[in-house]
């Protein structure tokens, strides 16, 4: 479909909202609320008095918006695919706004809006900067019909605008990784703006200055290279990592790393600094019925060793991401794997394993291991599916290790 492609949105900012405001269209989608828009659009052809075409489009995305930005839904705001496609996830930016408070903020690079929505509720004033003039009209249209009076859009790029005499308890930035258009770029440096050209000015005209950056972002560079680094938080949404964001403040000392995760019941968040002086400690005995992985964003961190602290857990190896336990550990950030069996680790046996005990298909996962998903799954010749695991690493001696687990229930 078009509204798949940025490139090929057929339906422009203006249109999208002279659509969404015509007394027909909003009778229309009282009526059909939650039908097929395809069904829709057979359906209604020719029968009514507004673009269909262009309305199906808007439905369609709705449909994948749903989930991601489901107030934006309900509302019938205005969106297209790059907008949607580039914005936060509500619960993501509903989280990140209750970090921060104050009098006035300002987004260099408001997009959507979503974040806004969320920091508008926690100050007074916010300045939203977006270079799109299309996109910069939908948010702007979006805030009015959403309630929020307190957010003055601006049309322009955050580079071309005049911060003198002005000064934001917080200067927030999303960076776009795809200054160029759809081919994502992966230095930091090659983002628009470029922060590390600008990041000094921004916090020169504030308290705090936020940087939202890419889930693959190495946190050794930014801890390397930007002063009055305060704080480094990497945010997953159900175990998926969505974002690290860097916040700086000028003199103030940098408290280290905090990983994220927000669940579909709770959110968990620990706080720490990657490799502690005390080492892991290994599993010499073989002695375990339990394989635990900290979640994602945890992993993203590197406070792998702090957990494994925390709980007296021990490891395959020093680096190792997956803890052992005797027992299931009740609060564990991450998943837990119940091990069922030992395997000999050998391709040959664990094919010959799998034949007999009539296993046609299985999930397959590993850490510290010189084999990936895809390459294990391949000289297995095994279907991925069913409920079970093969767990595959290495010990502190190198040895391979395969075990045959069942996951536990878990809050990640």
């Amino acid at each position: 479909m078009l509204f798949n492609d940025p490139q090929h949105d057929i339906v422009q900012s203006n249109e999208i909202i002279a659509l969404l405001k015509n007394p027909e269209v909003v009778s229309f989608l009282a009526l059909h609320n939650n039908e097929n828009p395809e069904k829709l659009a057979l359906k209604y052809r020719n029968k009514v008095d507004f673009d269909l075409t262009k309305l199906t489009q808007i439905l369609q995305l709705y449909r994948k918006a749903s989930h991601k930005i489901p107030l934006w839904v309900e509302h019938r705001c205005a969106l297209h695919s790059k907008s949607y496609e580039q914005c936060t996830h509500a619960e993501v930016a509903e989280f990140k706004a209750r970090l921060f408070n104050g009098k006035s903020m300002l987004d260099l690079t408001s997009g959507l809006g979503v974040d806004d929505y969320y920091f508008a509720e926690r100050f007074d004033s916010v300045t939203a900067l977006e270079a799109d003039r299309s996109t910069a009209e939908m948010a702007a249209y979006n805030h009015s019909i959403m309630g929020r009076p307190n957010i003055k859009v601006i049309d322009t790029d955050c580079t071309k605008f005049d911060l003198t005499n002005k000064y934001y308890d917080l200067i927030y930035v999303d960076p776009d990784r795809r200054p160029s258009g759809n081919s994502q770029v992966h230095g930091v440096e090659e983002y628009h703006p470029n922060i590390f050209e600008h990041y000094s000015l921004w916090l020169n005209h504030s308290q705090q200055l936020a940087i939202k950056l890419s889930p693959m972002v190495d946190l050794h560079v930014l801890e390397s290279n930007l002063d009055h680094l305060k704080q480094i938080t990497v945010i997953s949404h159900r175990n998926e990592v969505k974002e690290v964001l860097a916040l700086l403040e000028i003199n103030a000392p940098y408290l280290g790393r905090t990983a994220v995760d927000i669940g579909a019941t709770q959110t968990v968040m620990r706080s720490g600094k990657p490799e502690p002086n005390e080492p892991m400690v290994m599993n010499t005995s073989g002695a375990y019925s339990i394989v635990l992985e900290p979640g994602r964003a945890f992993i993203k961190a590197q406070l792998t060793q702090q957990i494994a602290h925390e709980y007296q857990l021990e490891a395959f190896s020093q680096h190792s991401l997956y803890l052992v336990s005797n027992d299931y550990v009740d609060g564990f950030p991450g998943r837990q794997f119940r091990v069922i069996e030992r395997l000999n680790p050998g391709w040959k046996k664990i094919k010959k394993y799998l034949k007999a005990n009539k296993i046609s298909a299985i999930n397959i996962a590993q850490r510290n291991y010189f084999e990936d998903v895809r390459s294990i799954r391949q000289k297995l010749g095994i279907a991925e599916g069913g409920n079970e695991f093969l767990l595959f690493t290495q010990d502190y001696n190198g040895n391979s290790i395969c075990l045959r687990a069942q996951p536990i229930l878990t809050s990640l």
